[in-house]
């Protein structure tokens, strides 16, 4: 299994304004709009099926996962594959501070969860949600968002939010994308190249100096030299 957050846009539009010629296909769409974030944590397994994904509304500063939130999806991760099969359970998440708790690997310990973590800076060459999946999820989302809000003009509510989201979730997560995230990381089929060099070489300088306008103060004329 994989699992890993995403924020998608609430999107509150105040005001739409469309502009261009009428009986044009091409039009300019302008928005003022107040953006809230909804949090969506799904979850993937390599036999192609999905978990139901767990939703999280911001409730004063905080709409994301935390230590206390985290467990609790730990549960529900657990009640629903536990019945799957006989296999042991293999997660894998990034090395986010909710997951890699004390708390969170001892429990997954006792309900016989394997918890894996992508090494640092990996994650976007080897987590197929990100690398495969959520810019489809994306695309799928604003698609539903938007013919929500041309066919109401009114703009989309919390409560309206996990019945469109389902329509965007169910659309995108088809065996077929489900699987490609997992072989285009090399998870499973577990493949070794799948991932270039490239793609994990740290980055590197183009530049060392900039083209200053005007003559440097010699304090830094000397730090530049002595580098």
């Amino acid at each position: 299994y994989a699992a890993d957050e995403t924020g998608i846009a609430l999107g509150q539009a105040m005001r739409t304004l469309v502009i261009g010629p009428a009986g044009q296909n091409v039009q300019h769409k302008q928005q003022d709009v107040e953006r809230e974030i909804v949090t969506v944590l799904e979850t993937i397994c390599a036999d192609g099926t999905y978990l139901r994904p767990t939703v999280i509304f911001k409730v004063g500063p905080n709409g994301y996962m935390d230590t206390e939130l985290a467990l609790k999806w730990l549960e529900d991760f657990n009640d629903q594959t536990k019945e799957k099969n006989d296999l042991p359970r293999v997660l894998v998440l990034d090395g986010h501070a909710s997951h890699t708790g004390r708390a969170f690997l001892d429990r997954a310990e006792e309900l016989g969860i394997h918890v894996v973590s992508y090494p640092p800076h990996t994650t976007h060459a080897l987590q197929g949600l990100d690398v495969v999946v959520f810019a489809s999820l994306k695309r799928h989302w604003q698609a539903v968002h938007d013919a929500r809000e041309r066919e109401t003009g009114l703009p989309i509510q919390k409560e309206d939010f996990i019945l469109l989201y389902s329509a965007a979730h169910t659309a995108t997560l088809t065996p077929q994308i489900i699987t490609e995230a997992f072989r285009k990381t090399g998870l499973y089929p577990v493949n070794r190249g799948a991932v270039s060099a490239e793609q994990m070489a740290p980055s590197t300088e183009s530049a060392r100096y900039a083209a200053f306008p005007a003559d440097l103060a010699s304090p830094v004329k000397a730090v530049l030299a002595a580098n």
